[in-house]
């Protein structure tokens, strides 16, 4: 009977196993092939060329950790033994067209073994960029499967795009796989579409990446669903991980992100900003991120940035030892978004726009358990605002449980825990076990922005404004309060045995709470927090004194009385539910209500008499205020506030308008604050000549002792594509508008390269002068 040719192709690869995990055989072992399942019983074979096998001539394990071909014995056996590297004897069969009987393992076995243990690129000196992507593309053509790299420093000058279904595994060992990309601004790997991944490895670029390689992001994410990164460390990327958002719409979904190291990065180390908002559910696990190459703080942009996902949650996070220009962990437009252990440590910030945590956007139903910072830096020269732990924008939805601060280095700083740019009236945020400790210096600073902090399980809540050092109040048991002002001791605060919690509280001269208070009658309204007198009831005018003695019948005389919704003097001949009195003349005396200069009970703007509560109140641009110049010129604010919005045609800067259209909008909501939208059509023979600036309203002049920032948006049309951003607001106008990653400010090419119908979008809320 003829010799059979062994082993069978799908039998061909060698591994052994140390540490539970696969490593090929090097080539060059010896290969002992038996005719028991014991390895007892040597075969009679032959090579391939028909050479006999013996001590001095024989089988060895090729350059890529196959077995060799070789003829098996002449009773024409089809099943052998064999043991290599010291393994166990395991099973290999003649070649498929070699055999006459039935095969004794299943060909789907074989199939999954293959697929289990993929294709193994043996390393070569140089460039490996095509020998990689051949076995890349080999695997996808197969059906997909894993592509093996071996415990080296594999070169490649380009980029691997690891298609759907293939997995890039490397060397688990310590000291395994590396990949070095020679080149510069590139992409290391990109990988497309979904059940794909990089595991096990290391991945670098031979020279860190500058601020303005904004294309050097060394794992680049394109339509992601079930992509996995796990046991990879990334270093001296501009991005870590990023999405290719250049290539039109992008999301990724149900990804996995997992023990993740991020070295010696100059962008953001993890930035995932979502074209569509069909990133859901995918999950970040023991990611460290660690910025000090050169052995002390590196900068960066910022730690982790997230765009446009939902359910997502990560857990046991690590940002450290970086100079940060926007936060450690950004967060805009998310929902439904866990933190479960963040940790940062050795951080500077040193930018405004920073804060070490930052929710902007729609942002919605994020929760924190148990946020650490230490070591971190507030100093002087790096910023001139507030910095706070959380940077918010209205509306948005926070809930923290547990934070900790401890061992920070502050100048004269101001630290409030939450602080927004704009209005935080609809902000929602709820805050348990809050502390700090080991500060070096006395926070101080000041700011003008919104601030809210609140604390629910551990009753400590910071007062007052950002302006200067902050009060304690203190809330005990038993009906106790204690209250600590800056620099002081603490105060016990009781309230007076005569008087129900619903009721005022004493307030006087004598003894706070004793009998002698509501004797006295100076109390404070309990929703007003102003002196009441004993002759007025609750829910009356306040008392105020201007000259007699709180609460005395002086008072009640002089009738320079406190409306109780408004806190505003009111004069006697004015009803509490009518205007009330300010005038230059004394405080409630007649010549206040002859001279008209009242204020609206619900508003605050100053009325004047020829004007009924519900038309216009008089605001004086010349002429003593409420006289007839006043009504004559018009110049008057409605009781509700703000006036109508207006069109306008915003001037632009650096822009060849030609056939294209500028509007824009903008409303009053005060005398100090203004909303608009501003909107370019490009045209035809429209041009961006520059860095492009938008022009505010004729007539006013935007506060600029503060930066303030408004929002951003770019359209392309064609493909259909947007981007988001932020600019700067000037005292006449909106400049550097910023719409990409890298701060690069809108100009021909920047964020597109501009056509016809695409759009240029400004909007946001100014404080003016």
């Amino acid at each position: 009977m003829a010799r059979r040719i062994f082993p069978d192709s799908g039998d061909r690869l060698t591994y052994q196993t140390l540490d539970e995990s696969f490593r090929p055989v090097p080539a060059g072992m010896a290969v002992a092939v038996y005719t028991d399942p014991a390895g007892t019983i040597a075969a009679d074979c032959l090579h391939a060329n028909g050479d006999p096998v013996d001590v001095g001539h024989p089988l060895v394990v090729d350059a890529y950790s196959r077995l060799p071909l070789w003829q098996g014995p002449a009773d024409g056996t089809d099943t052998l033994y064999v043991i290599v590297a010291g393994g166990v004897p395991t099973a290999v069969y003649a070649r498929v067209d070699d055999r006459i009987d039935a095969l004794t393992v299943d060909v789907a076995d074989v199939v999954s073994r293959m697929d289990t243990y993929g294709v193994v690129v043996p390393w070569a000196a140089g460039d490996m960029l095509a020998t990689i992507q051949a076995a890349i593309t080999e695997r996808d053509e197969s059906g997909g499967g894993s592509v093996r790299l071996g415990p080296h420093d594999y070169q490649i000058s380009g980029t691997l795009d690891v298609p759907n279904g293939v997995v890039l595994v490397g060397d688990s060992d310590i000291g395994g796989t590396t990949i070095t990309c020679t080149g510069s601004n590139i992409p290391i790997v990109t990988l497309v579409s979904g059940y794909n991944g990089v595991v096990d490895m290391r991945i670098r670029y031979q020279t860190s990446q500058v601020v303005g390689n904004t294309a050097a992001i060394a794992i680049r994410l394109h339509n992601a669903f079930k992509t996995r990164i796990e046991r990879v460390t990334i270093l001296g990327a501009y991005k870590g991980i990023g999405l290719a958002t250049t290539l039109g719409s992008t999301y990724l979904a149900s990804c996995s992100f997992r023990d993740i190291e991020v070295l010696g990065w100059t962008g953001w180390a993890i930035h995932l900003n979502a074209i569509t908002n069909t990133s859901t559910g995918s999950r970040f696990d023991n990611i460290y991120l660690h910025n000090n190459p050169s052995g002390g703080r590196d900068q960066a942009q910022g730690g982790i940035f997230f765009g446009n996902m939902s359910d997502t949650t990560m857990s046991t996070i690590n940002v450290e030892h970086s100079k940060l220009s926007d936060p450690a962990l950004a967060l805009s437009s998310v929902e439904n978004i866990v933190v479960d252990g963040l940790h940062l440590e050795g951080l500077e910030p040193n930018a405004d726009f920073a804060g070490l945590i930052g929710l902007f956007g729609n942002t919605t139903s994020v929760v924190f358990h148990q946020v650490i910072s230490t070591f971190s830096y507030m100093l002087d020269a790096n910023f001139g605002n507030s910095m706070p732990f959380f940077k918010i924008d209205n509306g948005v939805r926070l809930q923290v449980y547990g934070l900790k601060q401890r061992s920070w280095t502050i100048e004269t700083r101001a630290l409030p825990l939450v602080y927004g740019t704009a209005d935080l009236t609809t902000a929602n945020v709820w805050m348990r076990d809050v502390s700090y400790t080991a500060f070096t210096t006395t926070l101080a600073g000041s700011t003008t922005n919104p601030y809210r902090e609140y604390n629910e399980r551990l009753p400590t809540v910071r007062m007052g404004a950002l302006t200067g050092n902050y009060g304690l109040l203190a809330v005990g048991g038993s009906n106790q309060a204690q209250y600590t002002p800056p620099g002081g001791s603490p105060t016990d605060l009781l309230v007076a045995s005569g008087l129900s919690s619903a009721s005022p509280a004493a307030l006087g001269s004598a003894t706070a709470g004793s009998s002698v208070a509501p004797a006295r009658g100076d109390h404070v309204h309990p929703t007003t927090g102003l002196l009441l007198t004993s002759n007025l009831s609750g829910s009356a005018a306040l008392a105020l004194a201007a000259s007699a003695s709180a609460g005395s019948s002086g008072d009640t005389s002089r009738t320079d009385h406190v409306h109780p919704t408004t806190g505003l003097l009111l004069t006697s001949a004015l009803g509490a539910s009518n205007a009330v009195a300010l005038g230059t003349a004394g405080p409630g005396v007649a010549t206040a209500v002859s001279r008209e200069d009242h204020i609206h009970p619900t508003t605050g703007l100053l009325l004047t008499g020829a004007l009924s509560s519900a038309t216009p109140g008089a605001i004086a641009t010349a002429g003593a205020a409420g006289s007839s110049s006043n009504v004559s010129r018009a110049d008057h604010v409605h009781p509700s506030g703000g006036g109508d919005w207006t069109a306008y045609t915003p001037t632009l800067g650096n822009v060849t308008v030609g056939n294209g259209t500028s509007a824009g909008r903008y409303k009053l909501l005060d005398a100090k604050t203004m909303a608009f939208r501003t909107i370019f059509t490009f045209g035809s023979t429209s041009a961006f000549t520059g860095n492009v600036s938008v022009g505010l309203p004729g007539g006013v002049t935007a506060e600029t002792g503060t930066l303030q920032r408004c929002s951003a948006r770019a359209f392309d049309s064609s493909p259909t594509a947007i981007y988001y951003g932020i600019a700067t607001v000037n005292a006449t106008s909106v400049a550097s508008i910023i719409v990409t990653s890298g701060g690069t400010d809108v100009n021909a090419t920047t964020p597109i390269t501009w056509a016809t119908g695409d759009t240029l979008s400004v909007w946001g809320i100014v404080e003016l002068v």
